[in-house]
């Protein structure tokens, strides 16, 4: 049993909050964003208005959906501490210019997993990490553009300058 407000964006998550069977009824009343399931013969729990049909329907119980919040509270926690690290990072081996960024090659190249970190520094300027993982071991000179930026490869630098 539903409210049918509830059923306006499908897929809906209601929370179950009981049952109602024909020889026990629901005692309580169904609220927004709750449901009871109920049985053939079984009184229509107070507030709700629709019954939908149990085989259009997915049963998780409460500790399922609440070890899924857990689990989205704990990925959120992790991506503030990754920004945290790569803006540390990023001020380490950044060296701004008046119109550059001068990154040292082997430096970068210390950092593991080094494809999770080029990907992260570098992704602002619209660069493929594979593409400025490649010019670390080109010849100096080395250009590669993005639609915003380029970065030259000067010794053993990365020259990094917003296109004109």
């Amino acid at each position: 049993a539903v409210i049918t407000g509830d059923l306006l964006q499908i897929p809906a998550t209601l929370h179950k909050i009981g049952e109602s069977r024909s020889n026990k009824p629901f005692e309580g009343k169904i609220e927004r964003g709750e449901t009871v399931k109920v049985f053939a013969g079984s009184v229509m729990p107070e507030g709700a208005d629709a019954v939908v049909p149990l085989d259009i329907t997915e049963e998780f119980d409460d500790n399922v959906m609440l070890k899924f919040k857990t689990t989205i509270n704990n990925l959120q926690s992790t991506k503030i501490f990754v920004d945290e690290i790569m803006k540390e990072t990023k001020n380490q081996l950044f060296q701004n210019n008046s119109n550059s960024i001068k990154v040292n090659i082997e430096k970068l190249m210390e950092k593991r997993p080094l494809e999770f970190y080029v990907h992260n520094l570098f992704q602002e300027f619209g660069f493929n990490y594979k593409e400025v993982i490649k010019i670390f071991n080109s010849d100096s000179g080395k250009l590669i553009l993005s639609n915003t930026h380029s970065m030259t490869k000067l010794k053993g630098d990365l020259i990094i300058k917003k296109n004109d």
